[in-house]
This record gives structure tokens, sequence and C-alpha cells, in this order.
């Protein structure tokens, strides 16, 4: 489908989704489209966990001659790392302030007396500009609260049966509707 997590509508979500839905074709870039059934070619291995690591997605594509298959690993702030791959660790990049943990990034904070936000900037000034950083930052800040304006506007119920508690509800006859 060629979406990014940074261009989708979310709104838009549903129709896309509900569209591969219907028509059993799932658009892959590159104007590629292969045949998909959801039921049959999505699988959620709840409580299978990767020995490699805990937040992990596998893809398997194959023809009658061949079998492709990829794994990858989400390993935080925003980075994925491919099966195989070497991890990206603070310590590889030359950070001014390299952490592994809440304990490491207090303790420098209170020895080097600097923020949070100073602390974790200039390490963030190894990977790129400031200006990107706060750029990038923006647009995190954005979707955060483009996903919290649609939440607290929709209607219903959470997939879990509670009402959010922000929304004016009433309940009649066991519906929750809005008032």
């Amino acid at each position: 489908m060629g979406w990014t997590p940074e261009t989708v509508d979310p709104g838009s979500a549903d129709a896309l989704v509900g569209g591969v839905r219907e028509t059993k074709v799932l658009p892959l870039s590159g104007g590629v489209s292969i045949d998909f059934n959801e039921t049959r070619d999505l699988i959620f291995r709840k409580g299978d966990f990767h020995p490699g690591h805990p937040n992990t997605v596998s893809f398997t594509a194959f023809t009658r001659e061949t079998t492709v298959s990829r794994t990858f690993f989400s390993v935080g702030g925003g980075a994925i790392v491919e099966e195989g791959e070497r991890r990206p660790s603070n310590a590889a990049r030359d950070e001014p302030y390299p952490f592994s943990s809440a304990a490491d990034l207090l303790s420098i904070g209170r020895n080097e007396r600097v923020t949070f936000a100073q602390l974790v900037l200039n390490n963030e000034k190894m990977l790129r500009s400031e200006g990107e950083t706060f750029e990038f930052l923006d647009k995190v800040r954005d979707a955060m609260m483009g996903c919290i304006e649609r939440g607290c506007a929709m209607d219903g119920i959470l997939p879990d049966g509670r009402v959010p508690a922000w929304r004016p509800q009433r309940q009649t006859k066991g519906n929750v509707t809005s008032s």
C-alpha cells in the first residue's frame, strides 16, 4: 500500500483495510499486488515468543518455486532491526551520555548536572542535527495530538467493552449511547 506511520491518514485506515478485506488483494509498493486472505495469510501467534526478541514480526512469501522469510525486531525508539543484523547500541554511536537503564539516566543527570532534556538532546545530536531532532519531535507530537483528538471525538465503547470516561454517556437498557 506504500503507507508509512507518518503519512497515512488514521481516519482512512479502516477504509484501506476494508478494501483489502473486500477485494482479497494486497497492494504492495512498486505497483505489485498479491492475493491476500486475512484469515489464511495473517497469523497472530499470541503467547508464542521469538527467542530473539519479544516484539517480533515475521513475513513469509512463497511461489511454487521458492519461499522467502524475513523476521524483524522492534528494538525501541522507533528502531527496527532485521534478524541477523547487529542491533544498534548507544555506546556504538559515541554518545556523550550513554545509558542503558533509567537508573543510569538519573545518575548521569545528577552527576553531570544536566536535565533529562539536555542529556537526550546531546545524545540525539550524534544521529542528526538539532533542527532535524526538533522537526521529528514536532511530527511525533502532531501524530499523538491527532490520535487524542480523534479518540475524544469518537462515539462508542472501547474494544474491551469499557466506556471512555471523558465522553458524556448515558446507559439505556444495557446499551451505551452518546448523550
